[in-house]
């Protein structure tokens, strides 16, 4: 459960931050640019992850009854 859930949450952040990195105008080119960008991604990808597994907990729950 806890692998999974952090396989969520970076997997979006990464794929989200890979995103926004190559289609932005200008490529960001310092550290602190970079870091920023992943930064924000993370931080607004972990309730998102939080809420997919929840949902996948209440499919599991449902399908037992």
């Amino acid at each position: 459960m806890i692998k999974r859930f952090a396989a969520i949450w970076l997997g979006l952040a990464l794929v989200f931050f890979l995103f926004s990195f190559f289609s932005s105008d200008e490529l960001p080119n310092t550290f602190g640019e970079i870091y920023g960008i992943l930064y924000i991604w993370l931080l607004w990808m972990f309730p998102v992850a939080c809420l997919i597994e929840l949902v996948i907990n209440l499919v599991k729950k449902r399908k037992q009854k």
